[in-house]
């Protein structure tokens, strides 16, 4: 599971990835009382230094490094995400980006 935490403003704060590298997921998005938000998606393969964003997948074998991922997003197994920022909605297949 992850979960990303936004400002007000819509400025990154941090990101964390919970648990091990075994299949993960966590749908929604929630507020804290200063207005931060957090987000969360599903994880089955590697995920490092990125911001995901609600109904994200990453299949086994996909990895996705310093990347920002917008809405709806599936990265397939195979795919590796780079320093990316990848639009809504997208389909990822195998290779490098």
């Amino acid at each position: 599971m992850f979960v990303a935490r936004f400002a007000h403003d819509g400025t990154a704060i941090d990101a964390k990835n919970y648990g091990d590298s075994g299949a993960s997921s966590a749908q929604g998005v929630a507020f804290d009382d200063a207005g931060a938000m957090y987000l969360g998606g599903v994880i089955n393969g590697t995920v490092v230094n990125s911001v995901l964003s609600p109904g994200v997948r990453v299949d086994v074998g996909a990895v996705v490094r310093d990347s920002i991922i917008m809405f709806d997003t599936v990265i397939r197994t195979g795919a590796v995400v780079d320093r990316a920022i990848i639009d809504k909605e997208a389909l990822i297949g195998p290779g490098r980006l």
